[in-house]
């Protein structure tokens, strides 16, 4: 090694005294020091991009977070119009538009310091990178070499020619002195020197600017961080006075509200009650809001006979066999010549006789005449109508869920791909330039002109996975990757260290655009490198952590297997990683995984796969990436379980469904993935974002509370407790036949959060309840469980026993924990009706003044799970956060603050439990009821 001042002293005395000075023996520790210096530097480069990229993100992100707060300024200011011209509330209206104010004004601030993190730190980096820094390894001491290469060849040439002359003058020379020949090396020598010269001073300037500038340029930002949050504060400081005058103000207009409200609900108890009077006495003949009680177990078809009342006859019944299939009901003449009648079941109801008093007989109302008929037995009456009802049902689910799923998945689809053609870079080819690409490569998320295409399809599957965005019938799931990438992204990371003179245009030739389409996709030859594979391995768990998709981009590129192990404890690759972290926002990393990893079956210590691991969590669309890539279905884990044996263990049917269908090569619900695609609204200044709860609200899903053991479609009464708008959409029905106001048999606050809601699903009345969805993860204040902010817990959905025949509607059944039906007289109901729930927000569903008939509610036979009981070690004790009135004789009734032993679970949702003391106090009860284990 030589320092920069020996350096300088040495070559002054060579250039001064070449023959006296020892220069040359010093040339060896200048090239070592040259290489020193060279790592450094390498090391340093790579330093400087990373920091260049957080700083690009924070920018990204910056950018993101100023324009949402722009938009939400603009909403507010949109509701504070409204309520001052359309609503006439004055108070509300200015409250909209003063936060409207101060939400722009630190939007404006954030932008400001956005800005300064562009301009004082990411240009210098930028120019830094690729100026002093540009190029790879090795590139600044290359003149240096050549200096150092021409001097050794010469000092070799002459070295040799005084050899050859002392042995013809017959002497032996072994060395020859730097001194003998300074003067014939001087010219090589200077050059040497001048080339180390030029390399110190190109090393001194790059660690000026990486050094001090740059800690300048930090001050700079620092002192512009500053200044933003003393601005921010001072301008939120402006408010806090009238903050306190709103708080009073909205306090008064709640009242107001409140007030009006409770006039409203006694008056619509009022019309409530003479609506069911008038329709108790209405007995028009015709369709009527309710249909007869149905089983779903007697399916969907029959063939046999009935005996149909003549249409001019008095009494006559004549037998006509009939046949119910696929929404139609045949009846055939007495003449086989004659073709039967055909009644669509859509234009049809199913009522009791009105004439006859035996439940033999029933009529078919259809649009121009009754039907009248006459079953053998009772219980044939019974099948024949339930069989009717169901045919109608399923007709009916058919005419709305055929066509409508079919022509909402492509409209869905092309809306995806009109966000992908939005997106940065792809509006022109991410390979020439060209404008207006069509072709998109599904595995890399870009997008390409016809003429690249082309090369891209000769490159093989295993590089590019080419379809058009016009010509192919393109899926959801083959978007996921291309609506998070785009071309900027993905060039940012191909491209960085590619010259712009080097890259295509859009007159370029076949043979042009194929080398350097080779050169980028298979050989990486302009990529952005990692330093070493240590790091690539860290940027591969950090990529699939916090689902930065440029970063996984790098890393592959490097040429690192993306399902290498990030996790040495259990062995666990990224590939099982992003499994586990997938969500609804972030499947496009799963995806990248999955389609460019050579092995998809790679295991952790205890043997599961990541096919194995979406059965075990439950993770479906994970799943059906996995398998539309043909991940091995067969495979077992350490325990000999197979994907879909997990998946039953689970019960996990979704994923069961998925693996079985696979197994039959059958992937049609592969093809498209339930996440959030983050769609722009294109409705106009006058659109509206309507929140997750908002959907939920208006959404035909199943009941929240627990199912009824005996639900009769039409005779629901309504003294149970409705949670859910399809329970509300089923109270309108119950409410036009008993005229008695519902009441809650539950006691609890109006202040605790609801309970997230269960998975929709069609259920056959052979399946087995699927188990109910966790909660999702709710923020917690000053330690207190979540559910005690907010409004009251919604009791879950519990799996009963198999019911039995309907019981009269005063009379209700439960079931209890063995499985055996017990019957009680009347329905337990507090002494005092507790004030009901308050309605966030009205439901869309309107009843119509003269509503269509019903598709009939069948009741659903399932089998209930068996619990899970406890070890004397696994007990452990809550505590009760409300008053909680038991619905079926097998649950628990406890009161607030009351300790809870809990014994065993029923499922996610219900534990069983007794009160502490109290062993005789046992039952099921709903877990948001009570704090955590204490």
């Amino acid at each position: 090694m030589i320092t920069v001042a020996d350096f300088i002293s040495e070559s002054q005395d060579d250039f001064n005294s070449p023959t006296t000075s020892t220069f040359v023996s010093r040339m060896g520790d200048c090239r070592n020091t040259l290489s020193v210096l060279e790592e450094a530097l390498d090391t340093d480069r790579g330093c400087l991009s990373k920091m260049k990229r957080s700083i690009r993100s924070i920018q990204s992100s910056g950018n993101e977070h100023v324009n949402d707060m722009m938009t939400l300024s603009e909403t507010l200011e949109k509701l504070g119009a409204n309520a001052f011209s359309k609503e006439k509330e004055p108070e509300l209206g200015t409250a909209f538009l003063k936060f409207s104010v101060i939400i722009k004004e630190l939007a404006s601030l954030m932008k400001n310091l956005v800005q300064n993190i562009n301009n004082i730190i990411m240009f210098p980096l930028d120019a830094l990178l690729k100026g002093d820094l540009k190029g790879q390894k090795g590139d600044l001491k290359k003149p240096f070499e050549k200096a150092w290469k021409e001097y050794d060849t010469k000092f070799s040439k002459i070295e040799k020619e005084k050899k050859q002359q002392a042995k013809d003058a017959g002497l032996i020379r072994t060395e020859v002195t730097g001194a003998e020949i300074a003067e014939e090396m001087e010219k090589e020598r200077r050059m040497f020197q001048h080339c180390m010269c030029e390399y110190l001073l190109k090393v001194n300037d790059i660690k000026a600017k990486k050094s001090v500038e740059l800690v300048q340029h930090l001050v700079e930002f620092f002192h512009a961080q500053s200044n933003f949050y003393q601005e921010g504060s001072k301008t939120v400081e402006t408010f806090r006075n009238y903050m306190e005058t709103l708080s009073s103000q909205l306090q008064k207009i709640k009242t107001e509200q409140d007030e009006e409200k409770r006039r409203l609900q006694g008056l619509r108890t009022t019309l409530k009650g003479s609506l069911t009077t008038s329709l108790g006495r209405d007995t028009q003949q015709g369709y009527t809001l309710h249909q007869l009680e149905t089983d779903v177990s007697h399916g969907t078809f029959k063939d046999g006979f009935l005996h149909k009342k003549a249409e001019k006859g008095m009494r006559l019944y004549q037998k006509r066999k009939c046949t119910v299939k696929d929404g139609y009901l045949s009846i055939a003449h007495s003449t086989s010549t004659k073709d039967p009648v055909k009644l669509n079941l859509l234009t049809c109801q199913v009522k009791p006789s009105k004439e006859e008093s035996s439940k033999k007989y029933f009529d078919l109302v259809a649009r121009d005449r009754t039907y009248h008929f006459m079953a053998e037995t009772e219980e044939e009456a019974t099948e024949w109508i339930s069989v009717l009802n169901n045919s109608k049902k399923n007709a009916l689910e058919v005419v709305f869920d055929g066509d409508t799923k079919k022509n909402s998945l492509q409209e869905l689809t092309q809306n995806i791909v009109t966000e992908i053609t939005k997106l940065p870079g792809n509006h022109i080819c991410c390979d020439c330039n060209s404008e207006d690409p069509k072709w998109l490569s599904t595995n890399l998320g870009i997008l390409t002109c016809i003429e690249c295409s082309g090369i891209h399809r000769e490159m093989g599957v295993h590089i590019s996975r080419v379809q058009s965005l016009e010509l192919d019938r393109l899926t959801t799931a083959q978007l996921v990757i291309a609506r998070k990438m785009g071309n900027a992204t993905f060039n940012e990371v191909l491209e960085g260290s590619l010259q712009l003179d080097m890259k295509p245009v859009k007159g370029s030739s076949m043979e042009m655009r194929k080398d350097f389409i080779h050169a980028k996709y298979i050989d990486h030859k302009y990529a952005l490198k990692v330093a070493n594979v240590g790091d690539s391995l860290q940027d591969l768990k950090k990529a699939v952590t916090t689902s930065d998709l440029s970063l996984l981009l790098r890393v592959f590129t490097d040429g690192t297997d993306l399902t290498s192990v990030s996790d040495q404890l259990k062995q666990k690759t990224a590939l099982h990683l992003a499994v586990e972290k997938q969500g609804k926002r972030n499947l496009h990393i799963v995806d990248f995984i999955v389609q460019n990893s050579r092995n998809l079956d790679v295991k952790m210590r205890d043997g599961n796969s990541p096919l194995h691991l979406c059965a075990i969590q439950d993770k479906q669309e994970s799943m059906k990436l996995l398998l539309k890539a043909k991940a091995n279905i067969s495979m077992a884990n350490d325990s000999g379980e197979s994907a879909l044996d997990l998946a039953n263990r689970f019960h996990f049917w979704e994923c069961k469904e998925l693996l079985e269908q696979a197994i039959e090569d059958k992937f049609i619900q592969c093809e498209n993935v339930d996440i959030e695609w983050c769609l722009s609204t294109a409705n106009g200044d006058d659109a509206v974002d309507f929140s997750d709860d908002d959907l939920d609200e208006n959404r035909t899903t199943p009941s929240r509370r627990r199912p009824n053991s005996v639900m009769p479609s039409g005779s629901v009464s309504p003294r149970f407790h409705h949670r859910s708008s399809s329970d509300r959409r089923d109270r309108l029905q119950s409410d036009s036949t008993d005229g008695e106001a519902s009441t809650s048999v539950l006691t609890r606050p109006s202040h605790a959060p609801p309970v997230p809601p269960r998975r929709t699903g069609k259920l056959d009345k052979d399946d087995p309840m699927p188990p109910p969805l966790a909660p999702k993860p709710t923020c917690v204040s000053h330690g207190r469980p979540a559910s005690l902010h907010g409004r009251p817990p919604v009791i879950p959905p519990r799996a009963l026993s198999k019911s039995t025949e309907n019981l009269p509607q005063m009379t209700s059944r439960s079931v209890a924990r063995q499985g055996s039906i017990t019957e009680h007289d009347g329905i337990v109901r507090p002494s005092v009706a507790p004030p009901a729930i308050p309605v966030q927000r009205q439901s869309t569903l309107q009843r119509p003044t003269c509503p269509p008939p019903p598709s009939p509610q069948p009741q659903v036979t399932v089998d209930k799970p068996s619990p899970k009981m406890y070890s004397q070690a696994q007990k452990k004790r809550v505590k009760a956060l409300y008053d909680c009135q038991a619905d079926y004789d097998d649950e628990l009734t406890f009161q607030d603050g009351e300790i809870i032993i809990v014994i065993g679970e029923a499922d996610k949702e219900w534990w069983i439990g007794e009160i502490e003391g109290e062993p005789t106090r046992r039952g099921v009860f709903p877990v948001s009821f009570v704090s955590p284990p204490l």
